[in-house]
């Protein structure tokens, strides 16, 4: 019995190692590292590579225009040399077709790439010279508007045609706002012209929704007298933002924050503001008339007062202080508390 298994053993054809996970790994890395090391090698004579490219090009032309016809041909068992002939040429010029339009696809892909590539060169251009007028100086270092101007919007054309820098010039402008327009750079006074135009360019954004990854970081800015009008600020962070008097009428805050914000006679009216977080904002003279604050967080705020919620459109699922939600009800006013638009 030991000697026949030996011989079975022995029998074993020779393919069928190449199959057992004992030596395919091995004859595996053994390919690998040595086609690896050959390819590196030549790499470093590249007009060998181009020799064995022209080679292999060669022999793949001559098994497709002369031997596969020939072979092909010769199953039809055709006696007659001229039907030979004609039958090969025929199978040329349809081989000859198929290999010209696999080229010209291939042309027309290299050349798609290199008007890409080309556009991308373009794109990284401007992007680079628009970021340089973003911080146009002249020599007593008083900011050059109307270059600022012109980055800003050069800017936006950019964030527009190029969705991998939308995000990256969104976080640009967004940084230019807190550096030049910072509650911590002395008295707060209205926003210059160049802030008003950034906070313009950010809120009539195209992917307002679909693109923005990340929350809009305006923490700690000076937005005082700011015109927002119906601005999309979706999920946006004012925490400690000074926001006083600025024009609000149907911006969208959905879910954004605005925690510490100074919110002293801004004008809410028509704005989209559910689920934001109001903690710790002064609503001191501030206009709610028709605002929508479904689901938003109000207790804890500051001077916000019975009269100002009597003219919101709804505070379904909204958080109140006790006092104030149990003054609504005394009122009457519960379907702004319980009925859902």
């Amino acid at each position: 019995m030991h000697k026949q298994a030996e011989h079975i053993q022995k029998s074993k054809p020779w393919w069928k190692f190449l199959v057992d996970k004992k030596y395919f790994h091995k004859i595996y890395y053994w390919c690998y590292w040595k086609a690896r090391h050959h390819y590196l090698k030549l790499k470093k004579n590249p007009k060998i590579l181009i020799g064995l490219g022209i080679l292999l090009a060669a022999i793949l032309l001559y098994c497709i225009l002369f031997w596969y016809p020939h072979h092909a041909v010769a199953e039809f068992n055709i006696t007659d040399p001229k039907d030979v002939a004609n039958a090969e040429n025929s199978y040329r010029a349809t081989m000859a077709q198929i290999l010209g339009g696999i080229v010209i696809a291939f042309g027309l892909y290299f050349t798609w790439k290199k008007v890409m590539i080309a556009q991308d060169g373009q794109i990284t251009d401007r992007f680079t010279k628009a970021v340089e007028q973003l911080g146009a100086s002249d020599q007593s270092r008083n900011r050059i508007l109307e270059i600022r101007l012109g980055g800003i919007y050069a800017l936006e054309r950019i964030a527009r045609e190029s969705d991998k820098d939308y995000w990256p010039i969104m976080e640009i402008l967004t940084a230019y706002i807190r550096e030049n327009s910072s509650i911590k750079h002395g008295e707060p006074g209205p926003v210059s012209t160049d802030i008003q135009a950034v906070l313009t360019v950010i809120g009539r954004r195209e992917y307002s929704i679909t693109k923005d990854v990340y929350a809009l970081n305006l923490c700690g800015t000076n937005l005082q007298g700011a015109d927002l009008h119906g601005a999309c600020f979706y999920g946006a962070d004012f925490e400690g933002s000074n926001l006083q008097d600025a024009n609000l009428e149907w911006v969208r805050l959905r879910g954004s924050s605005l925690a510490g914000a100074n919110l002293k006679g801004v004008n809410f009216d028509g704005a989209e503001l559910i689920g934001s977080y109001f903690k710790g904002a002064d609503f001191s003279e501030a206009k709610l008339k028709r605002a929508d604050l479904q689901g938003t967080n109000l207790k804890e705020t500051i001077n916000l007062t019975i009269e100002q919620l009597l003219e919101v459109s709804s505070l379904f699922q909204a958080k109140l202080d006790p006092e104030l939600e149990k003054e609504l009800r005394a009122k009457n006013f519960d379907h702004l508390l319980d009925d859902e638009p």
